[in-house]
């Protein structure tokens, strides 16, 4: 196990220190704790976006039967993996790792929170929210973001 965690962090940091490289421009600039917090936010929606259909009505939106193919897909893992590879979002660790951890915490607090409340919480059937599955797929994929966010940057952060 403290191999795999070896392995793990070396494999991090060299990510890291890729993504930096890369991502100057974020570090350059000198981005502020509450554009990250912006930029991460729009990330996650922006991955809802992309694999949880909107639910206009009880005619068109995401179903049970959606959230099923959406669990079996492994979509998660899809999105993980993709982050772990994608430049802009290991240019915004590299710019949370030098926030405080206070700051820090709050920008995992506003991604994990980032979601549809459901048609039964608003109280009516509408595009300003979700079903209950899509809702539940939102939350999978805003904690999953927010987890990985976290996670690289402890691992960065220990190095």
């Amino acid at each position: 196990m403290k191999l795999y965690s070896t392995c793990l962090a070396i494999v991090l940091t060299l990510l890291m220190t890729s993504a930096m490289a890369q991502q100057d421009i974020l570090i350059e600039d000198k981005i502020s704790d509450d554009e990250i917090k912006v930029e991460v936010v729009a990330l996650v929606l922006e991955k809802q976006d992309e694999y949880v259909k909107d639910s206009i009505n009880q005619y068109n939106c995401f179903t049970e039967e959606d959230y099923k193919r959406f669990r079996s897909s492994n979509t998660i893992t899809k999105i993980v993996e993709e982050l772990k590879k994608d430049e802009y979002f290991l240019g915004l660790v590299a710019g949370t790792v030098k926030l405080s951890p206070i700051k820090r915490h709050k920008i995992y607090r506003e991604a994990k929170k980032t979601y549809k409340k459901t048609w039964a919480e608003l109280g009516k059937i509408s595009p300003e929210g979700q079903t209950d599955a899509g809702s539940e797929a939102e939350k999978e994929i805003s904690s999953a973001i927010s987890k990985l966010l976290k996670d690289l940057v402890e691992a960065s952060a220990k190095n």
